[in-house]
């Protein structure tokens, strides 16, 4: 092809739009921009969302700026809910943000249960699934009545107005915008809450990681759409190596880490601490006892220990802070093992 056929099919015809007219004018592409940042500097920064209850959470991070995607990941069985509970009823109870819980793996009615023993101190599983020796006790019955009181607080007039829980049956991409949008319009949300994002229909399965990717970006669209951070908790898929199981996780473990890694301005890394009380040699004949299931895995860790660790802070410190949290009765987390239930 000579150069004159070449600069020809590179000119546009006489009738053919430039792409350039379809950019905003750049004074006025300017000024909105400078508008927005002047906004966003003079927010009022203490009404951001934060862990109050957890300040060694809190001192890794500081407040969760609007706009904002949070991930919280972890194992199965490490925590995820957990931490999206406590950090939901903090929200809700203490900070007075009306916050909106999209749970994945259980009922409203459940959740609801599971968050008025995080407040009463008590075990879940004792409310939910008692024994017939358990129902006959003292525990039971007063436990019964600790968490019926939380509950009535729960549906009390204010909590009623800061404390949703979805109540779609399954959750796909549609029903999350449906939520979440519909939620900031009609309930007023300032916070949203995912558990977890894994567990979603993303799309009809026939290329699950870029479905998965799609959904994430949505998330992160909604945030800066409606001016909210959204928390999201998060699968971690890991090798089988043993040791790694038990070690802290890193932002590349994050099940179809791309997408959530790009997306996320903050990400918290759960796991459960192996036990330092322990030489070496004995924790190591424990966990393959544990393995052989000749002692309970439980063993292997340290007790009532939750380990949280900071993968990612867009603007904050280098990842890698740590802190151990106290698990208490009934699953309230805290910075302090002597604390006391009796939240209100």
């Amino acid at each position: 092809m000579t150069s004159a056929a070449r600069n020809l099919r590179l000119t546009p015809s006489y009738d053919e739009p430039s792409l350039g007219d379809e950019l905003p004018d750049p004074d006025e592409l300017s000024h909105t921009q400078h508008l927005h940042a002047l906004d966003r500097m003079r927010e009022d920064k203490r009404e951001y969302a934060r862990f109050t209850r957890l300040e060694s959470v809190h001192e890794m991070t500081g407040p969760l700026a609007p706009e904002e995607v949070v991930i919280v990941a972890a194992d199965t069985e490490d925590g995820k809910s957990l931490f999206c509970q406590n950090f939901f009823d903090d929200l809700t109870s203490e900070q007075k943000k009306s916050t909106l819980y999209i749970g994945t793996e259980q009922t409203p009615a459940v959740l609801k249960i599971k968050q008025a023993c995080i407040r009463a101190g008590v075990r879940a599983k004792l409310i939910l699934k008692p024994t017939d020796a358990e129902l006959l006790t003292d525990e039971y019955a007063h436990g019964m009545q600790a968490v019926e009181a939380e509950l009535e607080y729960i549906n009390g007039p204010e909590m009623r107005g800061l404390a949703f829980y979805a109540t779609t049956e399954y959750v796909n991409r549609r029903e999350l915008e449906k939520w979440i949008t519909g939620g900031v319009e009609r309930y007023g949300i300032e916070v949203v809450i995912i558990d977890h994002i894994d567990q979603m229909q993303h799309g009809k399965g026939t290329s699950p990681i870029s479905e998965l990717t799609a959904t994430v970006q949505m998330i992160g669209h909604l945030a800066k759409k409606h001016h909210i951070p959204i928390i999201v908790a998060s699968q971690i898929s890991r090798s089988k190596d043993p040791i790694k199981r038990h070690s802290p996780p890193d932002k590349h473990d994050l099940a179809g880490a791309a997408g959530k890694e790009r997306e996320m301005a903050i990400g918290f890394g759960l796991w459960r601490p192996l036990r330092t009380d322990l030489p070496a040699k004995e924790l190591r004949q424990l966990r393959k006892d544990a393995q052989q299931g000749t002692v309970a895995a439980s063993r292997i860790y340290q007790p009532n220990t939750m380990g949280v660790r900071l993968l990612k802070d867009r603007l904050g410190d280098v990842p890698g802070k740590q802190v151990f949290l106290h698990v208490g009765k009934g699953g309230r987390l805290s910075d302090d093992m002597a604390s006391t239930h009796g939240i209100r």
